[in-house]
């Protein structure tokens, strides 16, 4: 069901110092990205993305930041969401290009076809 793991997208109460920690500390590039055709902006006051090798590593201002928003790509979003759907998951949140779910201690899964 699913093709890989997209992109991590976490909360945290200090943005400047993640941005600083994963860029410098760790060497994580700060930049646009050309993702399946869209462009993921690199940051503002509320955001920064990250460039994880292959997988897109976000960070955002506020909320808790024990809990994340985890991003799948899946090969088919209406299979994807039929075979939960026999498993009793249904999503809380339904668009043409994605679905959220959440894990069983809150945290957002982004499904993306």
């Amino acid at each position: 069901m699913i093709a890989k793991l997209d992109s991590l997208v976490l909360d945290t109460d200090d943005l400047a110092a993640v941005r600083d920690f994963y860029r410098d500390a760790l060497g994580f590039r700060v930049g646009t990205f050309e993702k399946d055709g869209w462009t993921v902006p690199d940051e503002s006051d509320t955001y920064v993305n990250f460039d994880g090798a292959g997988l897109l590593l976000g960070f955002e201002l506020g909320g808790s930041p024990q809990l994340a928003t985890i991003v799948v790509r899946v090969q088919e979003l209406e299979a994807a969401l039929a075979e939960l759907a026999a498993k009793g998951i249904s999503p809380e949140r339904r668009q043409p290009s994605f679905a959220v779910i959440r894990d069983p201690e809150g945290r957002e899964i982004l499904l993306q076809g």
